[in-house]
């Protein structure tokens, strides 16, 4: 698997050549990070989002163990779906 671009110019300023998380979008679940890089958004907003009075606002997520992830289809896809013409 390649390293996600945005990790690999970080490596290469630090003078290393591989990263601790090397899954690509599409391929593995996102950090609530990666998912407001992905979506413009800040982390703080998305959490705001998982709370129980916002159920249904933001994309889905999942819980693995206390840990929140991002499925990048279900971002896209949550993206596409609030599109406006």
């Amino acid at each position: 698997m390649a390293i996600r671009p945005h990790l690999q110019r970080v490596n290469e300023r630090r003078g290393r050549t591989t990263a601790a998380h090397t899954t690509l979008p599409g391929t593995g679940y996102c950090t609530p990070s990666e998912a407001a890089r992905i979506l413009g958004l800040s982390v703080h907003t998305l959490e705001k989002w998982r709370r129980a009075g916002y159920e249904g606002i933001g994309p889905k997520f999942r819980m693995h163990g206390r840990h929140v992830r991002y499925d990048p289809r279900d971002l896209l896809e949550w993206s596409e779906s609030r599109a406006r013409s």
